[in-house]
């Protein structure tokens, strides 16, 4: 019974120190370094190991605000997501960074970069380091936190700065390019990005809305993914200033040459116009909402079967970057022409019955 007790005290303390953050190790150090770009800051951590998620907060010192902070091409690769809250009265930033894999390679993460401008063209000097208000850096890796804090197990290399300009001047507050990743399906966007907009795609498993889905592409496609595409800032749901590039992975056993992408509007579909590369399927648009990734079926010929039309009725939603576009509220072909040949066809028709009807007669008179 005491083994049992004691078994059963060690297995709920396991399961309690998953949850509970730990002392990380001394070496860790994050860095904080000026590029040759006067606005722009790079960030990295090095010294860890095993990390699929961190947080960092930030504080800023001087006459200057953030702008915009870029992941890097690094956190990109591996499919990462970063998302940031900026507070601009207390002049602090939070960073928020998760992954489905490891992040670290040769025990570095490579962050990405802030971008800073002037509040006063006369102040721009400024500082940037950890907030010791909060707790300042945490890893998670298989669900067990590390904290870090300055000075007991984490180093901060940074420095004093400077930037160029004013905002007015430099750096203005608009839409940068910039790339936003889902790490959930892979899926990443690039376009021109409020500084704050973040990006959720859901794979939909709604059984409804698969059978619509599959209704829809009855005669093109039995095989497919569909997508719940959204840009969020502040909490709001918006849409892109312009044209954005869309890259969704292809699955290893879908065929990459019968790849079709189609929008799912409320009384149509439209094909979008795609390109094929590295594994993705790429397309533009200038609206989120539902799309869907769909290898084609082949016909006898060989040859990729067309989108078919949708049933339901009213008016078609208008997409930007569609390739064949279809509705109900559509009417293809010439009305007149038709009518004119089913006329043709029914005086063809009465006048083979005549003259079969004309031949039976003379043949009994022949008789």
């Amino acid at each position: 019974m005491r083994k049992l007790i004691m078994k059963s005290f060690m297995a709920v303390a396991l399961f309690l120190s998953m949850f509970l953050p730990v002392q990380a190790n001394d070496q860790a150090q994050l860095t904080i370094a000026q590029t040759q770009e006067e606005n722009k800051i790079a960030l990295s951590l090095s010294g860890v190991s095993n990390t699929n998620a961190l947080s960092l907060n930030l504080a800023i010192e001087g006459d200057v605000r953030l702008m915009n902070i870029q992941p890097s091409d690094y956190l990109l690769a591996k499919g990462a997501r970063l998302n940031y809250t900026y507070n601009e009265e207390k002049n602090s930033v939070d960073i928020y960074i998760t992954s489905k894999e490891n992040l670290v390679e040769n025990g570095k993460i490579e962050i990405g970069s802030m971008y800073i401008a002037s509040t006063n063209e006369f102040a721009k000097k400024y500082t940037i380091t950890t907030n010791t208000a909060k707790d300042e850096l945490k890893t998670v890796s298989n669900n067990r936190a590390e904290t870090l804090k300055n000075g007991v197990s984490l180093t901060v290399e940074t420095g004093n700065f400077q930037t160029s300009g004013s905002i007015d001047e430099s750096t203005p507050d608009v839409p940068q390019e910039s790339t936003l990743v889902d790490a959930n399906t892979g899926i990443r966007v690039t376009g021109e990005f409020e500084a704050g907009t973040t990006l959720s795609v859901a794979e939909i498993e709604d059984k409804d809305e698969l059978t619509s889905i599959k209704d829809m592409l009855s005669k093109v496609s039995n095989k497919f993914k569909a997508y719940d595409i959204r840009l969020s800032l502040n909490g709001q749901e918006v849409q892109p200033k312009g044209n954005v590039s869309v890259y969704v992975p292809i699955p290893a056993d879908y065929d990459a040459q019968k790849i079709g992408v189609y929008y799912k509007g409320t009384s149509n579909h439209t094909e979008m116009k795609v390109k094929v590369e590295n594994g993705y399927a790429i397309f533009e648009t200038t609206h989120f909402s539902t799309y869907v990734l769909a290898e084609k079926n082949i016909d006898e010929n060989e040859e990729i079967l067309p989108p078919s039309m949708d049933d339901s009725e009213g008016e078609g939603d208008a997409v930007v970057g569609g390739d064949n576009q279809t509705s109900t509220g559509a009417t293809t072909g010439d009305s007149t022409n038709t009518t004119l040949l089913i006329g043709i066809l029914v005086v063809a028709g009465a006048a083979l019955g005549f003259i079969v009807y004309k031949n039976k007669k003379d043949k009994e008179k022949n008789k």
